[in-house]
């Protein structure tokens, strides 16, 4: 084996796969979503008082979100503003449907625990919506896990005994999907390192 062969090897080796440098940074906003709206559901049954600031500030972290997931889709400047004033119309069309579960009359027919609910499903709802006007998949993946959360949610309520192993069995879906995700990605890139020319070695 030559220096240059050893040199070569040292490096693909040491150089880390494409997976492990920027998966967090694909994934981190779609997964704070779901934190988020969890969030306000648990905000909302503890102090329903001030649980409409609460919404307004994760529809306008979504909005946002949404918007950066589909900047690089946006062709040109014109597509650009279009994603913008389309999102900015579509949240804040959500944020108006919303704040009507607030008003006082509403609020006697509802119990904290209801508003919760139908607030994430509004939410859900909205937020398939703009993942698909986004062209983006993990939105869309994101709002069906809130869709599912909302009788999830309600069923631990009623079974506070299945609380505990649901939230484990949840989290190891999560992480289950991530870690498929990340050697997908580097079975992908591996066949790259491993079309290296043989006389290199």
């Amino acid at each position: 084996m030559t220096v240059h062969g050893s040199s070569l090897d040292e490096k693909i080796a040491a150089a880390p796969p494409v997976a492990q440098r920027v998966w967090w940074r694909d994934e981190w906003p779609y997964l704070a979503m779901l934190v988020l709206a969890l969030g306000g559901v648990a905000y909302t049954s503890i102090a329903a008082r001030g649980s409409s600031v609460v919404w307004m500030l994760l529809v306008a972290a979504f909005a946002v979100i949404c918007i950066a997931a589909g900047w690089r889709r946006a062709h040109g400047k014109r597509g650009r503003w279009r994603l913008i004033w389309t999102q900015a119309l579509h949240w804040g069309a959500l944020l108006l449907f919303m704040q009507l579960l607030f008003v006082s009359d509403v609020q006697k027919m509802l119990n904290t625990d209801a508003t919760g609910f139908t607030l994430l499903a509004l939410l859900g709802l909205g937020t398939f919506l703009a993942g698909v006007h986004a062209l983006s998949w993990r939105i869309c993946a994101a709002a069906l896990l809130m869709a599912v959360a909302v009788p999830l949610i309600a069923f631990i309520e009623q079974s506070a005994l299945f609380l505990l192993p649901l939230e484990v069995a949840m989290v190891a879906g999560v992480v289950g999907v991530i870690w498929w995700r990340r050697r997908r990605r580097e079975n992908l890139h591996r066949p790259e390192s491993q079309a290296i020319d043989p006389s290199l070695r």
